[in-house]
């Protein structure tokens, strides 16, 4: 097996574990949005964020799994060093907080 062979299977394989993790994300209801007093558009987005922009380093933690008081302090740490936008970390919020742990 070449070393390029090797490399393009061992990516490939991180890539399949990467977003295997996604689905088992909750997927935003109108309920949702309702219930945090945002749009579904922007939980969905801020889904999509969360995938794309945490999920690129570290495995995802369901949202359900933490409390908004470990969320926040979490987030704001986490922006500064993914170097996420202000706009984009509070839709990747909303949706951790719409369906976290009460």
């Amino acid at each position: 097996m070449s070393s390029s062979f090797k490399m393009f299977l061992t990516i490939g394989c991180f890539v399949l574990v990467l977003f295997s993790c996604a689905p088992g994300l909750y997927i935003p209801l109108s309920a949702d949005a309702q219930k945090a007093g945002v749009l579904i558009e922007d939980l969905a987005l801020g889904r999509s964020l969360y995938v794309r922009n945490c999920g690129s380093c570290h495995s995802l933690i369901a949202p359900n799994y933490l409390r908004p008081s470990e969320w926040n302090p979490m987030l704001t740490v986490m922006q500064q060093k993914a170097k996420v936008s202000n706009a984009d970390i509070e839709l990747i919020r909303s949706y951790l907080l719409a369906r976290a742990k009460q």
